[in-house]
């Protein structure tokens, strides 16, 4: 995508690509920016550089969340474990049956 966009505007000036850019949004999602100087804060323009230089960056600060519980009003029925966790790339509740001792297969206390 960043690639597309430098072949797009390239040899255009940065103040054109800005104002075209920003207007579009503007006009197609009714959007404006609240506060242009935080777009050249030293916050943002740091995660600015870190991403050109790894597109993966935000993928990696990704929190687990293996044993966060869902609430009882997520339609548990208290015969099944609903202990979130990961599988392959998404997270979803464990679903095994839960036993006697209040935990299921996979030793998730219920």
């Amino acid at each position: 995508m960043q690639k597309a966009f430098e072949e797009v505007f390239a040899g255009l000036p940065e103040t054109v690509v800005e104002k075209v850019t920003h207007r579009t949004a503007e006009r197609l999602f009714d959007w404006t920016m609240a506060d242009e100087s935080l777009y050249l804060s030293p916050d943002v323009s740091s995660w600015r550089a870190t991403l050109e230089s790894d597109p993966f960056a935000a993928l990696k600060q990704r929190r687990d969340v293996d044993g966060v519980r869902v609430g009882a009003a997520a339609g548990g029925n208290g015969k099944s474990c609903r202990v979130w966790v990961t599988r392959q790339a998404h997270q979803e509740p464990c679903g095994a049956d839960i036993g006697a001792d209040g935990r299921c297969a996979a030793g998730h206390l219920a």
